[in-house]
């Protein structure tokens, strides 16, 4: 996975700037002059699946709040983010079996195209539980980036559950920038600070509704989003696979018959398109994979046994055979040899 960061090197798909603009705009502020100072190109506001560096979207969400006075901003922006902002992923997502899948799959979209956190997961005394990981760690406020990813973490699984759905309790992990009374006013719960790590819990019945079928305008934006991203790829069949295999990953669906439906073609006419490039859709799925994996293994603390998950493999012995054919040696290996590690890095894999 592309980066421009340095030391580790942490990205975001700069889909994480959905209303971005408006919102900024709403405020009084100019968009495009605010991502300059922050070292951010404003062609990101046109390609979703650009990475950025998620140190500099920290600072650019940490610097809209304090320019435009407006502490909640991450909380403001929480509010205009959904399933919209998935990418490919969202055509998939309305298909899983039911919410824990669906839960399940969206934790994976997160590891994979938000480089600098992870959520997890359990079900324990009729309660779920929703945490999240952060894996970089600097001097930087990231109290706006937090706030904007717990938000919208609530937002999505809403949109994926039911809007109706409330969480029994919040707990963030750093102190209040707005009034405690406007935390509890959109997450419509407690919220307590300064905790240990972010959690959203929620009463485990969620669990057993039906998922809440994709709007007719949602689903007309997703088939346009896939169209726009294989027009963008102009004739290049394999870098068209390659972009919607690494989407789909973590729905599990990256397999030929889902990719040739996204592309429009029946499998075995994409298999035939890809041999006269000199390309196969197998070669190119583990090409995906492990260039997916040696960027977790180097710049980040996820750990194997989450990863192999991650990448689609049923587990991890199956990842580990797959890497040790590629490169030789086996993943927790090559971590050992390749990986970056930043001033004040946390072990946040240690915590699952």
């Amino acid at each position: 996975m592309p980066s421009s960061l340095s030391t580790p090197g942490y990205g975001v798909r700069s889909g994480a700037l959905m209303g971005w603009r408006p919102l900024v705009e709403s405020l009084g502020g100019e968009p495009l002059a605010l991502l300059r100072d922050h070292g951010l190109s404003p062609d990101l506001l046109g390609d979703p699946d650009a990475i950025m560096p998620v140190a500099r979207f920290a600072a650019l969400l940490g610097g809209c709040a304090r320019h435009l006075r407006c502490p909640d901003f991450g909380l403001r922006m929480a509010d205009g983010q959904g399933m919209a902002m998935l990418g490919a992923l969202g055509k998939l997502i309305q298909d899983s079996p039911g919410p824990e899948a669906g839960l399940a799959v969206l934790q994976r979209h997160i590891a994979l195209h938000n480089q600098g956190e992870y959520w997890s997961s359990q079900v324990t005394a009729g309660r779920l539980y929703v945490y999240r990981f952060e894996l970089f760690d600097d001097d930087l406020d990231r109290r706006v980036y937090r706030e904007l990813s717990v938000g919208a973490c609530l937002r999505l699984i809403q949109e994926l559950i039911g809007r109706d759905i409330k969480p029994s309790r919040v707990a963030l992990s750093h102190r209040p920038l707005a009034a405690p009374a406007r935390y509890r006013r959109f997450f419509a719960a407690p919220v307590s600070f300064n905790e240990e790590q972010d959690v959203l819990v929620f009463d485990a019945a969620i669990l057993r509704r039906r998922l809440v079928p994709a709007s007719d305008a949602l689903n007309r934006y997703l088939d346009g989003y896939i169209q726009r991203l294989i027009r963008e790829t102009g004739d290049d069949l394999a870098r068209q696979v390659r972009a919607l295999i690494s989407q789909t990953l973590p729905a599990g669906r990256h397999d030929l018959e889902h990719i040739a439906t996204l592309l429009g073609l029946h499998p075995r006419t994409l298999q035939r398109r890809l041999r006269g490039q000199g390309a196969g859709f197998n070669t190119l799925l583990t090409e995906t994979r492990m260039a997916a994996a040696r960027w977790h293994l180097a710049a980040s603390t996820i750990p194997v046994t989450l990863l192999a998950g991650l990448l689609g493999y049923a587990n991890v012995s199956a990842f580990s055979r797959a890497f040790l054919r590629v490169h030789g040696c086996p993943p927790r290996r090559w971590r050992r040899d390749h990986a970056v590690v930043g001033p004040g890095r946390r072990d946040a894999g240690a915590m699952l």
